[in-house]
Order: C-alpha cells, then structure tokens, then sequence
C-alpha cells in the first residue's frame, strides 16, 4: 500500500508536472501567437506609415513642382511684360523722334520757302527797276526819233512848198505832170526818210536786243537756281541743217483761260509748277521779258505747264523747238505731246 501510494503520488507529481508542461506550453504558444500578431500589426502599421510618408512626400514633391511651375510662370509673366514695356517705350521713343524730326524738317522746310520768296521779291523788284529804266531809255529814244522825224517832215514841206511855187510858174500843160512827179518825189523821199530811219531803229533795236539777251541770259540762271523745274534735253543745232524762225505772235488761246486744260497737240514747254501762283509768277517774269506765254493743264496731271509754242504736227513741233532752243531763255525747252 505504501509503494502504491508513493506509485500514485508519483504519478500525481508526473500529471501535474505534464500539466504544468502542457500549460507552459499552451502559454508560450500563446506568447507567440500574441508575439506574432503583435509583429504582424507592426509591420502592417510600419507599413501604413510608410505609404502615409511616401503619400505625404508625393504630395510635397508636388506641391514643389507646382510651386516652381507657378515661379516659373511668374517669371516669364514678368520677363514678357518687361519685354513689352521695354517695346512700348521703345515704340514711343521712335514716334517721338520721327515727330521732332518732322517738326524740324517742316521748320527748314518753312524757312527755305521764306528765303526762296525774298530771292524771289528780290528778283521781281529788280527786273521791275531794269524794265523801268529799259521803258525810260526807250521813250528818251522815241522822243528823239520823233523830233528828227519832225525836223525832216519840215524841211520836207518847205521843199515841196518851194516845189510848188516853181511848178506854179510853169506851163499851165506841165502843171499836171509836175504834180505828178512831185507827188512822187515826196513819196520816194518819205520811203527814204522811213528807211533811213527804220534803218536807225533797227540798229538801235538790235543794240537793245543783245544787251536784252544778256539780261536775259542773267535772269534765267538765276531762275534755274530758285525754281525747280522738269526740264527735257536741249537740241542741238545740227551745222549743216537751216532752221527756220519762228515768229513770236501772241499765241491764239486754245482754252478758256490760263490753268484750263490743254487741248491735243505738241506744245513746247519754258517751265512746269505745282502751283497756279508759281506759274502765274514765272509767265509775269517772262512777260516783263517781252516772251507771250501761256498756262495749261494735261489730263490727269496736276502739274501746270508754262508753254512758249505749239503745232498740231510733231515735225513742225520740233521745228519749233529747236528754234526755241537757240534762245539762251529756253535751251532746257522741251517738247510735250498732249492726246
């Protein structure tokens, strides 16, 4: 009985020893298990906070791309509307120098148009004064002429009278014939006189014709350098071709008045303006030259054209031209066909 008892109280000791194994067991399962989870909620946590960072650092790796986007558009908004300040200003300083460039161009315009009237007065007073003195030296030559002309009609009627008396005294028969021969007589003496003194004038005439020509000569250089005009190429007189004179008779109007347009023709022209008034001017001058002119418009041009001659025939036209063209006045004369 004792050794069964110590056989059971061994076996007791064995159970609970197995139990308290087993229950260590259990417990340290347990603890594993519990470890284990406790590992697994830690990773899966890890986990999360690492998606969560990786989350959080896209989102600032973003927010800085749209932060360097938007500095960058900044940017080039800054640098463009510099850039069309800078253009604007430019721009502006470009009108404003084409506008005092204009101003002052305009200016020197004005005073060249100022000292190009005063030549001008100048020019007109002066051939007024040289035409005055011409008119005074050609009356003092007209009073002359027609005192000598006086002085021969006398001593011309004293010799008919004295005619008379001694044809008078002859035969009734030859009283008839003597008048008739003294009629002639007088008149072949008064063809002498007119001669002799058309002679004189004509060497007078011809005397004041070449110092005309000079002056002439004179003024039209001077004209050339104060009026622009369009001029044609003179023509040259050839050495072995005669040309004819032209007679400078008043020009018959072909229109109703100066400035009016021309009719179809070839008309030789002294000189072309933009202006009626510089036109009007330049014929006065001409005019006070003794040279008839006249002012005409073409179709379609608004340039006024001072012209000396015309023919309806081109040949004769140039005839005329050349013509023209040996007096100093007019050698830029030059031929213009008119439809």
């Amino acid at each position: 009985a004792a050794q069964k008892e110590a056989a059971q109280k061994e076996a007791a000791k064995i159970e609970a020893a197995k139990k308290e194994a087993a229950q260590q067991e259990a417990t340290q399962q347990e603890a594993a298990q519990k470890e284990a989870a406790e590992k697994e909620a830690a990773e899966k946590e890890a986990a999360a906070q690492k998606e969560a960072a990786q989350k959080e650092a896209a989102k600032i790796e973003a927010a800085k791309k749209e932060a360097a986007q938007q500095e960058a558009a900044q940017k080039e908004a800054a640098q463009k509307e510099a850039a069309e300040k800078e253009a604007a200003q430019n721009e502006a300083a470009k009108i404003e120098a084409a506008e005092q460039e204009a101003a002052q161009k305009e200016v020197a315009r004005q005073e060249a148009a100022q000292q190009e009237a005063a030549k001008i007065e100048a020019a007109q007073k002066e051939a007024a004064q040289r035409e005055a003195a011409q008119q005074e030296a050609a009356q003092k030559e007209a009073a002359q002429k027609e005192a000598a002309e006086q002085e021969v009609a006398q001593k011309e009627v004293a010799r008919q009278e004295a005619a008379q008396q001694e044809a008078a005294q002859k035969e009734a028969a030859e009283k008839e014939a003597a008048q008739r021969e003294s009629a002639q007589q007088e008149a072949a003496q008064k063809e002498a006189a007119r001669q002799e003194v058309a002679q004189k004038e004509a060497t007078a005439q011809q005397e004041a014709a070449q110092k005309e020509a000079a002056q002439k000569e004179a003024a039209q250089k001077e004209a050339e350098q104060k009026v622009a005009q369009q001029e044609g190429e003179p023509v040259k007189e050839k050495p072995n071709e005669k040309i004819a004179p032209v007679e400078l008779d008043p020009i018959k109007p072909r229109f109703a008045k100066d400035g009016s347009e021309m009719k179809a023709g070839y008309y030789v022209i002294v000189g072309t303006y933009t202006t009626m008034a510089q036109a009007e001017a330049e014929k006065a001058r001409l005019s006070k030259l003794e040279y008839y002119t006249a002012i005409g418009l073409k179709k379609g041009d608004n340039t006024f054209y001072i012209f000396v001659d015309y023919d309806d025939l081109n040949d004769d036209a140039r005839k005329r031209l050349r013509a023209h063209n040996l007096d100093p006045n007019f050698r830029k004369a030059y031929l213009l066909e008119v439809d």
